[in-house]
């Protein structure tokens, strides 16, 4: 068994027959001519009469095909003008008149059993105060079906077929035929469409398929692909065939296609369609009708090798000699793939040549992938990073993540500059500004093409309130840029958006810790301008001693500190900065009063981080009056046990308990998604943002609803979804790894590293 298996590996290599078969080309011409010669004109002339043949089916079934499409566009047209579709379906509430309401679902359940093609009707009713939709069971419209429908009333054609590649909401890939309704209408008040049944209407275009080896789709006027339950196995070769068929000048006719060593017969034709025109194309594989020709002319060849047997096992000694160490490389690469054979017998230099290309493309994939993320990934690092978010990590752990989100910061010093905009109110801005957010988004344009010009590295963040916060990471102080860049900054939002500018410069650090202060500094900054609509640029740097000094005299650096600890929920380290805020606010205080004022001024702070946690106070402290109760204390330390005790204790309390219950909502949520859709790409980033969250969140809550980290549930369901495939299914090894969601690679690796056995040895020892 061994021999015989080592002779087929042997003879599956290019370059062990090259060795082995030199006698053999030279020896054997004769036999090669006959057989070339009687293959060759032999299955021309069948290729021939089969593409003729061929073709006169395809016209047959193409025309079978048409006359089903043109019946159902007729039906539809004849419902478009049915007086139940008048136009007085504006005037019906048909949430109070249940009777209309089911009479209306009937008549659109008879509509969809009048053709076997259709799967679903859906009446669209373009209300101003509120759209419907029959779907036939009456609804409200979403808004991305409110967008679909609109668009296609504001088409110039009344009647037209769409075929949706993604989904409008929940629902698959369709083809829909659409009429405005009522029928003859300039000013059409809704749509009724019909939606084709996928799987009838795929057994539909395969009657255009003669042979179950061949292949048939049908493409639309913009060439885009119309063809329900395609095997993805052959976009290659339909891509390529379209390719070819778009060179050609005809509309119609037949073709043969040669396409990786296979030859085709392909025949096309158009189906004109309402307001479009469609192309059908029909492959069929030539060499199932050739192969009786074929095996005679090999059978010829066969003939001719049995008279050399034994030099063929000479030869074969003698090419494993010279063979050896080439297989030996081999064995490794294959060792490395698991023991996977190839679909296709290649060339060992090619194996290798395109190993290193594999490698080569997918490390130019991540690169790119990454380079493109990069921007997202640093702007929601400095959104948790400003907001006081990742206060509690370390200076040495917020280096490194800023690192890996490709910031040069060695040597480097951080400065940040809040934007704000006013002079909404004064009549002579221009319409863009109508808007706030369109402002905002308009001024973060504006910085990020400045930006470009003055630095190097920077971002910006919008705050969604006419502001905007640039971060930049400077090596040296460019003061004198900074300067020419807000001026020019403010002369082009002056001139364009006819607003002005409050601009805060904070002072420039080389303290990562500190890059919160900074935004924080910022925003209180811009609150010392003149009360003045005209352009203010603050350096808070260059602020008069006087004032700084005033400033220190309330601890704003020790609040922030308490404010994250509540964040965190530590009581003991809660109880020690509050006592470190009251100590501070004691020793600069002169009077009673300012003690008092400061208490109260925290007081209003943590009380904004409850509202800003989207907790309303009422939940929590029912009507009691937090500032008289507060108000009342006369001793600062009976202050601190009344604001521990009676605020933010019942705060985390609460907090808490709400917390569990979103988080393993949101976490039984993500476990449905990852069950439904664990063979496509998707990371912790990627569920964040689409169950609208942010990935330290959902790492966190994961971690603690289930027990385990997100990566390992995902690579446990995989890995076991991949088990059930190695034994109930004889999939190869890398479709099994591509039905999971992992390259065959890194599929062999993390398998092994799961269940201490390659997948290919698993299936030995467990496969039936």
């Amino acid at each position: 068994m061994n021999l015989i298996k080592r002779i087929k590996r042997g003879w599956s290599r290019e370059y062990f027959r090259n060795n082995f078969l030199l006698i053999l080309i030279i020896t054997f011409i004769p036999g090669i001519i006959s057989g070339v010669g009687i293959q060759w004109f032999g299955v021309t002339a069948v290729k021939g009469e089969l593409r003729e043949r061929h073709t006169i089916q395809i016209a047959e079934t193409a025309e079978m095909v048409d006359d089903q499409l043109e019946y159902l566009e007729l039906s539809l047209s004849y419902w478009a003008f049915e007086k139940r579709f008048g136009p007085d379906l504006l005037d019906r509430n048909f949430v109070k008149d249940v009777l209309e309401t089911r009479d209306m679902m009937q008549l659109l359940t008879v509509i969809q059993g009048s053709h076997p093609l259709i799967e679903r009707v859906e009446l669209y009713i373009n209300k101003d105060d509120e759209p419907l939709l029959f779907s036939p069971f009456y609804s409200k419209v979403k808004p991305v079906e409110y967008a679909y429908y609109q668009s296609l009333l504001k088409s110039d054609h009344s009647m037209g077929w769409t075929h949706q590649e993604q989904p409008r909401s929940d629902r698959e890939e369709s083809t829909i035929l659409s009429h405005s309704i009522p029928g003859a209408s300039q000013m059409p008040l809704g749509m009724l469409s019909v939606t084709l049944d996928q799987e009838k209407f795929g057994q539909l275009i395969q009657t255009l398929k003669t042979d179950e080896q061949g292949i048939t789709f049908i493409m639309d006027s913009r060439q885009q692909m119309i063809a329900p339950g395609m095997d993805s196995t052959d976009a290659h070769f339909v891509s390529a065939l379209k390719n070819e068929l778009s060179q050609l000048e005809s509309n119609s006719g037949s073709i043969e296609y040669a396409y990786n060593g296979d030859s085709y017969s392909v025949s096309f034709g158009q189906l004109d369609r309402v307001n479009d025109q469609w192309t059908y194309v029909s492959a069929v594989p030539l060499s199932a009708i050739t192969a009786p020709i074929e095996w005679i002319s090999k059978s010829i060849v066969f003939i001719s090798l049995t008279g050399l047997v034994v030099a063929l096992i000479l030869t074969w000694f003698g090419s494993q000699t010279i063979y050896r160490p080439v297989e030996r490389l081999i064995e490794k690469v294959q060792k490395e793939n698991d023991g996977d054979e190839p679909d296709n017998p290649q060339g060992e230099f090619t194996m290798l040549e395109e190993g290193f290309t594999q490698l080569y493309q997918e490390r130019q994939r991540l690169k790119s992938r990454l380079t493109s993320e990069t921007p997202q990934l640093q702007k929601s690092f400095l959104i948790q990073l400003s907001q006081g978010y990742l206060y509690q990590q370390t200076k040495q752990q917020l280096t490194e993540r800023m690192e890996n989100y490709g910031w040069k910061i060695e040597g480097h010093a951080f400065r940040v500059i809040d934007i704000q905009a006013i002079g909404m109110d004064e009549g002579n801005h221009s319409f863009i500004t109508s808007d706030e957010g369109l402002i905002t988004f308009s001024i973060q344009n504006i910085v990020e093409e400045l930006c470009e010009k003055y630095f190097d590295q920077f971002s910006v963040l919008d705050n969604y309130d006419l502001s905007v916060s640039l971060f930049l990471i400077e090596q040296s102080a460019h003061t004198q840029a900074i300067r020419s860049f807000v001026q020019e900054l403010s002369s082009i939002v002056n001139r364009l958006l006819k607003l002005q500018l409050i601009i805060s410069v904070s002072e420039s650090s080389n303290q990562v810790k500190r890059i919160h202060a900074l935004f924080e500094e910022t925003r209180q900054g811009k609150y010392q301008r003149r009360f003045k609509n005209q352009n203010q640029i603050l350096f808070l740097e260059e602020a008069p001693k006087e004032h700084k000094r005033n400033q220190t005299s309330y601890p704003f650096e020790i609040e922030r500190e308490v404010i994250q600890s509540i964040r965190k929920g530590d009581r003991e380290e809660i109880h020690h900065q509050l006592e470190r805020f009251l100590n501070q606010l004691v020793s600069h205080a002169k009077t009673w009063g300012s003690i008092q004022m400061g208490m109260l001024q925290l007081f209003s702070r943590i009380q904004h981080e409850i509202l800003h946690s989207d907790i309303h106070l009422e939940e929590i402290f029912s009507n009691r009056n937090l500032y008289s109760e507060l108000s009342i204390i006369k001793e600062p330390v009976r202050m601190l046990s009344w604001l521990e005790t009676k605020v933010i204790e019942p705060y985390l309390a609460h907090l808490k308990e709400r917390v569990n219950q979103e988080a393993k909502g949101l976490v039984d949520d993500v476990i449905a998604y990852l069950k439904a859709a664990y063979m496509d790409d998707i990371s912790l980033d990627h569920c964040a943002e689409k169950f609208e969250t942010n990935a330290h969140t959902l790492s966190r809550s994961f971690k603690k609803v289930t027990g385990t980290k997100f990566i390992d549930y995902l690579t446990e369901l995989r890995i076991n979804t991949s088990k059930k495939l190695l034994i109930e299914t004889n999939l190869k090894i890398h479709e099994v790894a591509e039905q999971v969601g992992y390259r065959h690679s890194y599929f062999n690796r993390i398998f092994k590293k799961s269940v201490d056995l390659s997948p290919s040895d698993f299936r030995k020892k467990y496969g039936q």
